[in-house]
């Protein structure tokens, strides 16, 4: 019986730890976009990304902008190895061509992002 339970536990541990613990790679795992923050001059775009405590921002791009929208993606360097599932806030500040003006701003991916404080 006791036995028992101990296997019980370690099951329940394992799965567990398989919760708090994130292993994605950049092919794999989209970036989280939390929002952009717009600069002084309105030109500037500072995106607010969501990444794990050990990935790295590698860098942020405009890939179309038109007159109704902007486009925006941002390459993140995921940390292969286990790491806690605490989401960490990072920015990166891309540069348009024109100011934002009423634009609307989105990811690649198709998510619309909202401005954040």
């Amino acid at each position: 019986m006791r036995r028992r339970l101990l296997g019980g536990l370690a099951v329940a541990c394992l799965a567990a730890m398989s919760v708090a613990c994130s292993t994605s790679d950049s092919d794999n795992d989209p970036t989280s976009f939390a929002g952009y923050r717009l600069g002084a001059d309105g030109r500037q775009l500072v995106l607010v990304v969501e990444t794990g405590p050990e990935d790295k921002v590698v860098g942020g791009k405009v890939v179309d902008q038109d007159t109704s929208a902007v486009t925006v993606e941002v390459t993140v360097d995921r940390h292969r190895d286990l790491q806690p599932a605490v989401a960490v806030s990072r920015e990166v500040t891309v540069t348009l061509a024109d100011p934002l003006g009423t634009r609307e701003v989105y990811t690649r991916s198709g998510q619309r992002l909202q401005p954040v404080r």
